[in-house]
C-alpha cells in the first residue's frame, strides 16, 4: 500500500472511530433510548466505525479521487450508525436519516464536481431510485418499515461504483446477516415470529455492493 492510500485509510479510520459513536448516540436519543450508551457499547461502535471506514477507504481508494473520499466516509459512518440504532431499538431515527441523506448528497455533489466525475452522480441518482423502489415494494407487501425505505435512499447514494457482480455479493451479504439475526432472535425468544431489524443487513449489503472490487 503506497503512502497516499495509507493516509486515506488512517484518516477514514480516525473519522469513523469518532463519528459513528457520536451519530449513534444522537440517533438513539431521537428514538428515546432509555439512558446513556453503555461504555462497552460505545467502544464497540467506535471500533466498528473505525474498521468499516478504513475498509471502505482501502477498497475504494484506487477508484476515487481525494475529493470524493469525504463523501464516502460520511456515507459509511451514517449507514453504520443508523444500522446500530436499528439493531438496538428496531427503529431508524427519521430526523437523523433525513439529515444524513442531505449531508451525504451535498458532499458527493461537491466531491464529484471538484473531480469532474459527473457520471458518478448520474449513477448514484439511478441507484437511489432503484433502491428506494425495491424497499417501497418491501414496505408495501413484505412488512418492511418506512425507515428502511429511507435507509435504501441513503444506501443508493454510495452505489456509483457498483457492478452487477458486487450487487449480487451485496445481496448475499444481506441474506447472511438477516438470517443470522433471525436465528439469534428465534433462539433467544423461542419464537419463529420474532421480528428482526432490517437495517444492519441493508447497511452491510450497500457497503459490500459499493466497495467490493470485481
Amino acid at each position: 500500500m503506497d503512502t497516499p492510500a495509507v493516509a486515506a485509510v488512517a484518516i477514514a479510520s480516525a473519522a469513523g472511530s469518532v463519528a459513528v459513536p457520536w451519530v449513534t448516540v444522537r440517533g438513539l436519543r431521537q428514538v428515546r433510548w432509555g439512558g446513556p450508551l453503555p461504555r462497552r457499547l460505545r467502544s464497540g461502535t467506535a471500533l466498528v466505525g473505525a474498521a468499516t471506514s478504513a475498509a471502505v477507504a482501502d477498497l475504494l481508494f484506487a477508484r476515487i479521487e481525494w475529493a470524493l473520499l469525504p463523501a464516502y466516509v460520511l456515507w459509511t459512518c451514517a449507514l453504520v450508525a443508523l444500522a446500530m440504532c436499528d439493531g438496538l431499538t428496531q427503529r431508524i431515527p427519521t430526523p437523523l436519516i433525513r439529515r444524513s441523506i442531505v449531508v451525504v448528497c451535498l458532499a458527493l455533489i461537491a466531491g464529484a464536481g471538484s473531480a469532474g466525475h459527473w457520471t458518478l452522480l448520474l449513477a448514484a441518482a439511478a441507484w437511489i431510485i432503484a433502491s428506494a423502489a425495491a424497499l417501497l415494494l418491501a414496505w408495501r407487501f413484505a412488512g418492511a418499515g418506512f425507515g428502511d425505505v429511507r435507509l435504501a435512499v441513503l444506501g443508493g447514494v454510495g452505489l456509483g461504483f457498483a457492478t452487477p457482480t458486487s450487487l449480487l455479493i451485496g445481496l448475499g451479504a444481506w441474506a447472511a446477516v438477516t438470517a443470522g439475526q433471525a436465528v439469534t432472535a428465534s433462539a433467544r425468544d423461542g419464537s419463529l415470529r420474532t421480528r428482526v431489524a432490517l437495517g444492519p443487513g441493508l447497511a452491510t449489503a450497500f457497503l459490500v455492493a459499493a466497495c467490493i472490487p470485481t
